[in-house]
């Protein structure tokens, strides 16, 4: 919806004005009206109307003065002139000015208000239009301008040797050949970078580009020559070099002041959120390829800091080293199994000890969606026969952890499937249980203080107890015992994860007296024995 500013010093005409159409219905907002052209261009500057109208003589300043006074600020909106019979020569000095048109006021008339409106509302489309066309002409003039020198750039950051010989070879052939020169490196990247395209101001992929490297240019301008290299639509590289006056850690220092305000000018005008490193003095191309990388890899790690980083590729922390993804592929065939029985809370705890290391030891992120991606599909195997539907979405979750760009959004995603994974399962095999079976689970569940035995359960549910044996592995899958062992190692994990918690107490709430046994049976089950569970629970080193 346009909007529409009246500027008139007489209260009738302006209510006239006001009331002369239903404006919104005929798609435009006005806004509160002017008394003066003073008044004008502060509402001007605060609202930023599309359309304009105004009447000639007013006090303090008048309509050909507030037009001058816009044109002086570049107005781009739509300027109309309210005139009467004597204002000939002020309405002709105002089209001269550049108004679009005028009307009188004495015998104005509806459909000549619309139809006026209607005429600015396509003319300011089509400038816009225009604009649009101008800025992507200038886009592919100054690609087809610095393309060679920035390919050779972009070939020697990102391919191998014999393509970046080639590319520097070309344009060395063509005068914009690379030099060995001093250059400060800076990698940045756009945070949320589908929904910055989604919701930000500039939803074209090529103007938001070309509005962000003017926005870095703006900055950096006076700091010497920049070679900006667009890797991507949301990455850029940029090297600085012949910063005059900075040396060395100087220079350096320069490099962390103009991060932050680059930050700062793409947040305010273009409402980005980016994450910048910047890395140590290059003296030579091969130094320069070599920080690239470094800055590249140092950037992933805003995985566990989030949105807006700043950071220096040098004392970046990156991983502790003390997560490894191999050591947790029995986890992952343990959470399978209690997913597969409907225990989602179970399988969510487990995962979250699994996760909370990761973050603790600032695990790679590749490595992590990996391990996220693998149980992913462990999950999935158990729903394949049961949900084609569920089987269908497995392949849209395992791209949302690839594109998460954070710890958060990762695990968020993860716990989201499991939940979906267990939802689907237990609606399946709710239909399928017999009741005897919920009510021996049930049982079980209740008493993993206690010795239970299949005479015992069988009893409960008035079974003998060999047809019950056969009939819990036809519907479970696993024999009475090996599912006693599972749930009370499942509530042990639980339990050792209590601060306050001791082994010895542990293992007596499980039913087991005997703690030589119980360190067997965690150690056979989780690969760790209960103290290992609990200093890694803790943060600690083994």
């Amino acid at each position: 919806m346009l909007k529409v500013l009246i500027v008139e010093d007489e209260k009738i005409a302006r209510i006239a004005m006001q009331m002369i159409i239903p404006w919104e219905e005929h798609g435009f907002r006005l806004l509160d009206a002017a008394s003066d052209g003073r008044k004008a261009l502060l509402a001007v500057e605060k609202d930023t109307p599309d359309i304009l109208f105004t009447d000639l003589q007013m006090p303090k300043m008048n309509g050909i003065e507030l037009i001058r006074a816009l044109k002086e600020r570049e107005f781009a909106g739509k300027i109309i002139v309210l005139s009467n019979y004597d204002d000939f020569e002020f309405v002709r000095t105002a089209l001269t000015m550049g108004v679009m048109d005028y009307l009188l006021k004495l015998t104005l008339q509806p459909a000549a208000l619309i139809g006026l409106l209607n005429r600015a509302k396509e003319e300011l489309f089509r400038e816009k239009k225009q604009l649009e066309q101008a800025l992507k002409s200038e886009i592919a003039k100054r690609e087809n301008l610095n393309f060679l020198k920035t390919n050779a750039l972009r070939k020697m950051l990102l391919e191998n040797d014999d393509d970046t010989k080639t590319a520097l070879a070309e344009a060395e052939r063509m005068g914009v050949g690379l030099r060995d020169v001093p250059r400060l490196p800076m990698y940045i990247v756009i945070d949320g970078y589908a929904k910055a395209l989604s919701t930000g101001k500039l939803k074209d992929t090529q103007l938001l580009s070309y509005a962000v490297v003017n926005i870095v240019k703006d900055v950096l301008n006076g700091q010497g020559h920049t070679e900006i290299v667009e890797l991507s639509r949301k990455e850029l590289f940029i090297s600085v070099f012949q910063l005059e006056g900075h040396i060395a850690d100087e220079a350096f220092q320069a490099n962390d002041r103009l991060s932050r305000t680059i930050a700062k000018m793409l947040r305010q005008y273009l409402e980005l959120q980016v994450s910048i490193v910047h890395g140590q003095l290059c003296m030579t191309l091969s130094e320069l390829r070599d920080t690239f990388a470094e800055c590249r890899e140092a950037a992933e790690f805003r995985f566990y800091d989030g949105e807006g980083v700043i950071m220096d590729a040098r004392t970046a922390v990156r991983s502790l080293g003390t997560w490894k993804r191999g050591a947790y592929s029995q986890m992952l065939r343990d959470i399978k199994t209690v997913v597969d029985r409907g225990d989602a809370s179970q399988g969510r705890i487990w995962f979250e000890g699994v996760m909370l290391e990761a973050k603790r030891g600032r695990a790679h992120p590749r490595e992590v969606k990996l391990y996220i991606r693998t149980l992913f599909e462990e999950l999935e195997s158990l729903a394949v026969e049961g949900d084609e539907q569920l089987a269908a979405e497995c392949n849209a979750w395992q791209s949302q952890v690839s594109e998460a760009e954070t710890f958060e959004q990762c695990f968020a995603i993860a716990i989201a499937f499991m939940e979906r994974i267990t939802n689907g399962l237990s609606s399946l095999k709710g239909r399928s249980y017999r009741k005897e079976i919920k009510q021996a689970i049930d049982f079980v569940q209740s008493n993993l203080s206690q010795k239970i035995t299949l005479g015992r359960a069988a009893r409960e549910v008035n079974m003998n107890e060999a047809y019950f044996s056969r009939l819990f592995k036809s519907e479970t899958g696993v024999n009475f015992a090996q599912f006693i062992i599972e749930r009370k190692m499942e509530k042990a994990y639980e339990l050792l994860l209590d601060p306050d918690a001791r082994v010895k107490d542990v293992a007596v709430a499980v039913g087991i007296d005997d703690p030589f046994y119980f360190n067997k049976l965690m150690k056979k089950h989780f690969g760790r024995n209960p103290s290992e569970i609990m200093k890694q629970a803790r943060g600690k080193d083994k």
